[in-house]
């Protein structure tokens, strides 16, 4: 019974712990994804000038479309770090992409920018899967001139945190489990001694 306890007790603490960690780090995450939204969203629009100049490395698309490989104004902004990604949608014509975790600039395919495009431009974040990158929280805004302005960040870092922790979790818990039944299995043998 009291294994049993001693289970259940270290259950519903590692879940409540685990469930506080990951709101924590989502908390964090949104915060940064609110500071990089307002950029994107303020970022003037260099889209007249030719950034193939610009001399960046670029990815084709991996459908093997490409809308001239421009890159979003939200990404031409000081601030914006590795793992950000930008959509932008200015008369129909959508630029977007992402820095990748060394700062490439990458395009994104048509399927992720269908699905950041259907996101509510409410300006609150929302969790999106980006097929091919991962879990992101991303914000849709529209600014005062009417263009769709997208940015997300990637959640694998911080969820890669949770389970780190979820895993040290068990093995504590596993670790106190068998102590308390070895302790418990030597304390009933001492007393059921004659």
């Amino acid at each position: 019974v009291l294994i049993a306890l001693l289970a259940a007790v270290a259950s519903i603490m590692g879940v409540v712990s685990a469930l506080a960690l990951r709101g924590s780090l989502i908390g964090q995450l949104d915060a940064q994804l609110r500071a990089a939204s307002d950029r994107s969203a303020n970022a003037p629009d260099l889209g007249d000038l030719d950034l193939d100049d610009l001399d960046r490395p670029t990815s084709g698309r991996p459908d093997g479309e490409h809308e001239g490989g421009e890159r979003p104004p939200g990404l031409s902004v000081p601030g914006q770090g590795a793992g950000t990604l930008n959509l932008f949608v200015r008369d129909g014509r959508t630029r977007a992409g992402y820095y990748d975790r060394s700062g490439t600039f990458q395009d994104l395919t048509t399927a992720q920018e269908t699905t950041l495009g259907a996101l509510p431009a409410d300006g609150n974040p929302h969790e999106v899967d980006l097929e091919g990158l991962g879990d992101y929280r991303a914000i849709s805004t529209m600014t005062e001139s009417g263009d769709l302005v997208v940015t997300g960040l990637s959640t694998s870092s911080s969820m890669q945190t949770v389970r780190h922790f979820v895993a040290v979790e068990l093995a504590v818990a596993l670790v106190g489990l068998l102590f308390a039944l070895v302790a418990g299995m030597v304390l009933v043998r001492r007393r059921g001694r004659p």
